[in-house]
C-alpha cells in the first residue's frame, strides 16, 4: 500500500531534489577529507540537513521503522566520541546508498538515515552561538 502524503507534505520540497542539493554542495570535497573538514562541510548544510530530516521523518516507511533507527543510534552512541557521531553517521548512510542493490533501497536508505544524521548536528541556537564566537 502506497503512503497518501498529507497537504504538509504534498507542499514540501521533494526529499530527492534537496538530497542532490546537499551531495551538490558538498560535490568538492576531496577523497582523503579529514574528520574535522568534513564536520565542518555537514554544519555548514545544518539546515539542509535538518529540512531533509523533517520531510523524511513524515515518512510512512520512517515511522514504521523508528524503533530500529533509534536502537542503531544507541548502538552508535555507544561506541564512539561524542564528537564523531555526526560524520559517522554521514558516512554510514553514505555507505548504505552506495550499497543498495536497488534503487528502491538506496532512496529508503535516505529516508531512514537522513534523520540520523540531523540528530547529531548541534541545535540550531548552539549552532548559531558557536559561529558568532568564532567569527568574534
Amino acid at each position: 500500500m502506497q503512503d497518501q502524503p498529507n497537504t504538509e507534505q504534498a507542499n514540501a520540497p521533494d526529499i530527492d531534489d534537496q538530497v542532490r542539493k546537499l551531495f551538490a554542495a558538498l560535490e568538492g570535497l576531496p577523497d582523503d577529507v579529514s574528520h574535522e573538514a568534513l564536520n565542518a562541510a555537514l554544519l555548514a548544510q545544518a539546515d539542509l540537513i535538518r529540512s531533509i530530516s523533517q520531510a523524511c521523518e513524515q515518512t510512512g516507511l520512517y515511522e514504521r521503522s523508528k524503533a530500529k533507527v533509534d536502537e542503531f543510534a544507541i548502538e552508535l552512541t555507544d561506541k564512539l566520541e561524542t564528537d564523531r557521531h555526526l560524520v559517522h553517521a554521514w558516512l554510514w548512510l553514505l555507505d548504505r546508498i552506495a550499497c543498495a542493490p536497488t534503487h528502491f533501497h538506496a532512496v529508503a536508505s535516505v529516508r531512514l538515515c537522513m534523520p540520523l544524521v540531523a540528530r547529531y548536528l548541534p541545535s540550531p541556537a548552539s549552532q548559531a552561538s558557536s559561529e558568532q564566537g568564532a567569527a568574534l
